[in-house]
This record gives structure tokens, sequence and C-alpha cells, in this order.
């Protein structure tokens, strides 16, 4: 709940990473646009800088959105999850929309 600064990469990863599917570099950018139009964590580019890791990934099958603690990733369970179906398309992104109001959830005065 304190994070501050927020990482988006894939399963197979980075953005800049050239085997990465088209699938994946498009989710990345969907929701690093996501995370900044929301304005609750400000955008890194380097892991080492972030507080909490998104990782996605995008099948057509299947999309995915998990978040992880910055500080213990790659090698800890992730702290939330969530899959479906288009979850992550550039114009509408159910999955990070749960996110958004999860995180609200969490920190709201109870």
């Amino acid at each position: 709940m304190n994070a501050r600064y927020v990482y988006v990469t894939s399963y197979d990863g980075d953005q800049f990473n050239p085997n990465l599917l088209p699938e994946d570099r498009q989710a990345i950018s969907t929701v690093q646009d996501a995370m900044q139009k929301w304005g609750k964590f400000i955008l890194v580019y380097e892991p080492r800088q972030a507080d909490v890791v998104l990782m996605v990934m995008s099948r057509p099958s299947e999309d995915v959105l998990a978040v992880y603690d910055a500080h213990g990733w790659p090698e800890n369970q992730y702290l939330w999850r969530m899959m479906g179906r288009s979850g992550l398309q550039q114009n509408e992104s159910p999955l990070v929309t749960n996110l958004e109001k999860a995180f609200d959830r969490a920190t709201a005065p109870k």
C-alpha cells in the first residue's frame, strides 16, 4: 500500500527484449499508459528502482496481470493476480481496472 514506483514487464522479458511477442509488448505499453493515467504510481524503467512490479502476459486465450513486491521479485509469490480473456487490450483493459478497484478497496479507510 505504500508503494510509489512501479515497473511493468512481461513473463517473457521487458519491452526492449527483441524476442518478446508483439502481444506482450503491447500489453506492457497498455499497462504503462493506464498506470500513468491512474496517477497512483510513478512509472520506472528499471526493476531495481521499483517498489512494485506488474507482470503481464497476453495470449489469444487469456491475458494475465500480476503484482509482485519488487524487493523479492521474481522469487517471491505474487501479491495479486487476475486472468481473463481480452483483459489487456489497448483501448480497454479490464484487468487494470480490477487492479485499481482492488487497490482502492485495500487503501480505503476502515
